[in-house]
């Protein structure tokens, strides 16, 4: 095997720029922003506008890319070309200013999650943009190969670099002392697998695309990977998925959400397999595939209802927010993706086209996610509010009234506010939207519940104020409709109490003959201990019974007595610097004396029982007959 020689690589090189000039152009202006955020080391509010210009540069990797293919294939001028890459670039630029700056205070996570949508939409486009025409699917499979192997050699090629550059400057550093840069080594990957890695996948793509559509030989490694790795992985998680959904029906128990997750997983590795073994079914000794291929959409009919009714009780329980519309809409397009190959269609371009146009869709509007999962929440917080009497003719009622030159700093003004008039369970209900909303959309769709204009004060209270110092969004809208921005332990109130005693740094033994400290905890139900090398324990059993264990013995130490007359003496609430005489136990059985002095006893309510929690303290033995 001949290697190619310097020129032909460089040659190579030349001409990949010249087909891909500004895909090359944008990876390595990214790579440059990349390198030069590493050197700096700013603070996060400091680094938006570059960051947010370096992720524009990435997305116009492929947008460029789509328009150098398209225009290859369709043949267009010199003219059509610079012009849609002008135009491209002008959307880039306004892309640029949707998101936000550094002095934003306000929500600023949608103008990504609408960014990674568009990354995903041109690489779809990727996919599919040279071969929009009919009669041409098997040049458009030869196509996705060269991408699929291209991106694979790529990402090895960059990988092995990167770990050779990486082995070679720790060896000088361990050999010669070398002293090396400290942001030398992510500065390399990043240059290695943003820009290198660009310029080498762009110089594997082919000039002719109509020439793929006469290839009839596929790679062999492919087909056996597929058959046997791909194959039994996807009939071992459908064995899992079916005999997860005859438990539902045998049980009647409902779908646990994350099966959702588990179902999307699987029919994404189903179509990717069936993609990479669809031009051998047309092999006659291969037939079996397109039996396969049919067969698996009818398979996977059963798996897409299961995911509806998962996520359908979620949908139900606490409204739609974006990822939950996001696996709404993928099991609508996975119903239609089935629907279209069981009635025995076969074109394969209908897969990435469909979900691109489906993506572009949910992206904007008042069908959007972004609309719709904003409406779902507030009307959610709305009904919430509203049953609490918090929320009255479109107002807050007893709205927290906060100093215009000093805001959100009373926090005292919360006590006579609209703490109480929830539930524990409700309140972290309502919390959590107030999160999501500051997370993904924001609070403009709230703001005339508020007389006060609580984005004017939220400015005043963070002026001058490092981000991490700022007041936050939620917070604030929250605890001005008199509400804690605060997670209540649904256990923390009245369920949990404990007795503790005063801690002497003297213990007096008196006329026991062995002193032993014990923890007994909830996680740990048990002490043990050695006393002369032979083996005991304490341990605490079926909530309030403490035994001590010596040889094949099993003693039950009568602990009840003791903790109910301590519970009726001091109620169910905490208490602090017991006497220790308070909660020091004396019992004996036939061979031993004990005397059980308790330093701290929790206890938990339980499902309205009383659960002993965490026994702590110290043990004195006294052996009543002789070894």
């Amino acid at each position: 095997m001949k290697l190619p020689s310097l020129n032909f690589l460089f040659t190579n090189a030349g001409q990949s720029f010249v087909r891909f000039p500004l895909s090359i152009l944008a990876s390595l202006a990214s790579a440059i922003i990349g390198v030069y955020l590493v050197e700096q080391g700013y603070e996060w509010e400091d680094t938006l506008p570059y960051l947010n210009a370096m992720l524009c540069l990435g997305l116009g990797i492929p947008v460029y890319f789509c328009i150098n293919v398209l225009v290859a294939k369709k043949q267009w001028s010199l003219q059509w070309q610079w012009s849609l890459l002008l135009l491209a670039t002008v959307a880039l630029v306004l892309l640029y200013f949707t998101f936000p700056n550094s002095s934003d205070t306000l929500n600023n996570t949608l103008p990504y999650t609408r960014y990674i949508i568009y990354n995903i939409i041109a690489h779809l486009l990727v996919a599919f943009i040279p071969y929009t025409q009919r009669h041409q699917l098997n040049g458009f499979w030869n196509y996705n190969k060269i991408l699929f192997l291209r991106f694979l050699t790529s990402i090895l090629y960059s990988s092995v670099l990167y770990l050779g550059l990486v082995l070679a400057l720790a060896s000088l550093k361990f050999l010669f002392d070398v002293e090396l840069h400290e942001e030398l080594f992510a500065d390399l990957a990043i240059c290695i697998f943003g820009f290198f890695n660009t310029w080498f996948f762009v110089a594997g793509i082919p000039t002719d695309f109509d020439q793929l559509n006469t290839v009839d030989q596929y790679p062999k490694g492919l087909r056996i990977f597929s058959q046997y790795i791909l194959l039994p992985l996807l009939c071992l998680y459908f064995v899992i998925l079916y005999g997860y959904g005859s438990k539902i029906i045998m049980l009647w128990n409902w779908p646990k959400g994350l099966v959702s997750y588990l179902i999307l997983c699987v029919a994404v590795l189903g179509i990717f397999t069936l993609l990479l073994l669809y031009p051998y079914g047309n092999i006659k000794a291969f037939d079996w595939i397109k039996k396969l291929s049919r067969g698996y959409y009818f398979l996977l009919v059963p798996l897409i209802v299961l995911l509806f009714i998962a996520i359908s009780f979620r949908l139900g329980d606490y409204g739609i927010t974006i990822n939950r519309y996001i696996i709404l809409f993928l099991g609508i397009w996975l119903t239609m993706v089935s629907i279209y190959f069981a009635i025995g269609k076969t074109d394969i371009r209908f897969i990435p086209i469909s979900l691109s146009i489906m993506l572009f869709l949910m992206s904007f509007g008042p069908w959007g996610m972004f609309d719709v999962s904003e409406r779902s929440q507030v009307n959610r917080l709305e009904a919430i509010l509203t049953r609490a009497n918090i929320l009255k003719n479109g107002r807050i009622e007893n709205e927290v009234i906060w100093s215009k030159n000093k805001p959100f700093v009373d926090s005292s003004k919360l006590k006579n506010s609209n703490e109480g008039l929830m539930s524990d369970s409700i309140h972290n209900e309502v919390m959590s939207i107030y999160d999501y909303l500051n997370t993904h959309h924001g609070f403009r769709a709230i703001r005339p519940w508020y007389v006060q204009n609580i984005d004017s004060l939220i400015r005043v209270s963070n002026k001058g104020k490092k981000r991490w110092e700022r007041t936050q969004e939620n917070e604030a809208y929250m605890e001005s409709a008199g509400l804690k921005h605060e997670y209540i332990y649904l256990n923390n109130q009245g369920d949990f109490f404990n007795y503790s005693s005063t801690r002497d740094n003297v213990k007096y033994v008196e006329d026991y003959q062995y002193f032993i400290s014990f923890n007994i905890a909830d996680y740990n139900q048990k002490s043990d201990f050695k006393i002369e090398s032979d083996s005991f324990k304490l341990s605490l059993e079926s909530n309030d019974k403490l035994f001590f264990h010596s040889k094949n013995r099993k003693t039950l130490l009568p602990l009840k007595p003791f903790i109910d007359s301590i519970i009726n003496e001091y109620g169910q609430e905490s208490k602090y610097d017991l006497p220790t005489s308070t909660l020091t136990f004396k019992t004996s059985s036939n061979s031993w004396d004990f005397k059980i002095e308790f330093e701290e006893i929790y206890f938990e309510n339980f499902k309205d029982s009383l659960k002993i929690n965490t026994l702590n303290g110290n043990l004195y033995l006294k052996r009543k007959v002789a070894k």
